[in-house]
């Protein structure tokens, strides 16, 4: 029996390798990456709106979410902590839902329903349901879990095409110099790091299918599209890397084989049927419809191009955040005759879906760590790798990690700095980033060099800072008056400005003033704020940044006015001001 299970480990010795580093580096993230919410779990964010159909449905017994109130959080939470958890809307009269999808909750079921069994036996506690202890550490096996499998699907797909050793590297590569670690550890009940899951197995599928004519494999394939499409429908592009392979007559004849068998028409059939009828029933149920497209006003403006900021901005590029992934494509170019078919369809995914993404309204998708939603892609990068490394001389290869293994440390410490909040989620600039990547702290102005997102605009046209303006006021001495204002008309209804502000120390009872006036010169909007609540840094330096927001307010053909309002006429200096209107 021992001799058995040392042949064995011999055997897979670099599979037990990988589950090992796989767990060291699961304790080590989640230590240092995990992001929780205030009271110690995972199901923050977005991530509880995909959460919450499981309590609602199994616990509580209401899909329809009347159940969340502040009456029935209060049980369980200080009051006034929720008055409404879960971003809903109302269908039909007392009929709600999330905009999300059964896509996420059919993958979270596998640690839901054995903390669920597991909870209501032993647990003793007054948790909300769903958010006990039980449910949090089953949360994290589940996360563990992905990663390893994950790791083990592209490791299976490297050795197809070189040794063990080197797929073994290749998968711990892209895993750990990619960004996926953060989001498998970090926030790993986002979709990315089930969607990574998926996707890795779908393309091993699609090469025992088409290469090794295991026609068993299509019904699992088309299941795994569908599953993917419900957690998110643009996903559904990874069908162009088969659709390329069957340029091959073998992969042409191995899917008609497929095709030509009933039995695995009518199980892909039903597979496909047990995720998308339950869906569809309860959108029926909540909306009066079985079709309906959840996001509402959210959606694509292919007349405004990102892709250049999808890829190299500060903000959130891809290439940026994880150069990685931007090493692997060059590198494996450098081989261009040794290419095939599948670093071919690799590049083709990840072209088409960069161009589809950056069309999408919020090209940097909010709040987050890097291009997020590329991480699902990173196992199609598996190809081009192993190209190159089997293709390239010690010389090469050597080079080639020393600069693979400097952008993976790089993207760690990112991903660390961004967990402590030095990164921000979604105002960057190259200032910003540079202050915090070379200095041992935040630059005293560090707000002052992001730049906030225009929301409204991007979801409007895809044009964002479309009305914004910006006025810079320097050496200002001694002012009540006013020092600037921004004389462009404000064209539309919602807007806000920022205002920007560097002097040398903090004054008390001084304050920013900004007025709104209409176009007959009266008063809309006035506010002010104190200058005394300051960074500075070790040359007494200061700087406040004030954000004035007057969405509810009619400002067409208005403009902005600020000054400086000093009523105990201390001499004081502004050694710059910046008003931007968005």
């Amino acid at each position: 029996m021992i001799f058995w299970i040392l042949t064995h480990i011999k055997k897979h010795i670099y599979i037990y390798f990988l589950l090992l580093i796989t767990l060291i580096a699961g304790l080590i993230a989640g230590n240092n990456l995990k992001k929780t919410d205030g009271f110690g779990t995972p199901f923050v964010s977005d991530v509880d709106q995909y959460y919450s159909i499981l309590p609602a449905a199994f616990l509580v017994q209401d899909v329809a979410y009347q159940f969340d109130t502040a009456a029935y959080w209060s049980q369980y939470y200080p009051e006034g902590t929720f008055y409404q958890r879960y971003w809903t809307t109302e269908y039909l009269p007392s009929k709600s839902m999330t905009m999300a999808t059964f896509g996420l909750p059919y993958a979270y079921a596998f640690f839901f329903v054995p903390a669920m069994v597991v909870d209501n036996m032993f647990s003793t506690n007054n948790a909300a349901p769903g958010y006990s202890k039980t449910y949090i550490v089953a949360a994290r096996i589940f996360n563990f879990l992905l990663a390893f499998f994950a790791c083990l699907f592209m490791f299976k797909i490297a050795a197809r095409y070189t040794n063990e050793k080197y797929a073994l590297i290749s998968s711990s590569l892209l895993f750990y110099g990619t960004g996926t670690l953060y989001y498998f550890f970090g926030e790993g009940l986002m979709p990315h790091a089930v969607l990574t899951v998926l996707i890795s197995f779908f393309i091993y599928g699609c090469l025992r299918l088409l290469h090794d004519g295991k026609v068993g494999y299509f019904p699992l394939l088309v299941f795994l599209v569908v599953w993917i499409g419900l957690i998110r429908p643009t996903d559904v592009l990874i069908c162009l890397f088969p659709i390329c392979l069957l340029v091959k007559q073998n992969a042409r004849s191995n899917l008609l084989v497929a095709l030509k068998s009933i039995k695995h028409i009518i199980l892909a059939i039903c597979l496909s049927g047990l995720l998308i009828i339950p869906q569809l029933l309860y959108w029926k149920y909540i909306t009066g419809s079985y079709i309906l497209y959840s996001y509402k006003e959210e959606t694509f403006h292919f007349a405004a191009s990102h892709l250049l900021d999808f890829w190299f901005s500060f903000r959130k590029g891809w290439f940026i955040y994880t150069p990685l992934t931007l090493l692997v494509l060059l590198a494996a170019l450098t081989r261009i005759k040794k290419l095939n078919l599948e670093v071919g369809a690799t590049y083709l995914v990840i072209i088409v879906s960069s161009l589809l993404y950056a069309q999408w309204w919020c090209w940097w998708y909010g709040g987050s760590f890097g291009m997020r939603t590329m991480t699902q892609f990173v196992p199609f990068l598996i190809f081009p790798l192993v190209i190159f490394i089997s293709k390239s001389s010690q010389a090469s290869k050597a080079l080639f990690f020393l600069v693979a293994a400097f952008f993976t440390f790089n993207t760690i410490k990112l991903a660390r700095k961004y967990h402590l909040g030095y990164v921000h989620y979604d105002s960057e600039t190259y200032q910003s980033l540079k202050g915090m990547y070379f200095g041992k702290h935040k630059p005293y102005d560090y707000n002052g060099l992001l730049e906030k997102p225009d929301y409204k605009g991007a979801r409007r046209n895809g044009v964002e800072f479309e009305f914004k303006q910006v006025l810079e006021v320097n050496s200002v001495t001694k002012s009540e008056r006013y020092i600037g204002d921004l004389n462009q008309a404000i064209n539309h209804k919602q807007g806000y400005v920022v205002a920007k502000v560097y002097h040398p120390k903090a004054y008390e009872n001084v304050t920013l003033v900004l007025k709104i006036l209409n176009d007959k010169g009266e008063e809309v909007f006035h506010q002010q704020k104190f200058l005394s609540e300051s960074s500075f840094n070790d040359k007494g330096q200061g700087f406040n940044m004030l954000d004035f927001s007057f969405e509810k307010t009619d400002l067409i053909n208005c403009k902005a006015v600020a000054f400086i309002h000093n009523p105990e006429l201390k001499s004081i200096t502004i050694k710059k001001l910046e008003l931007i209107l968005y």
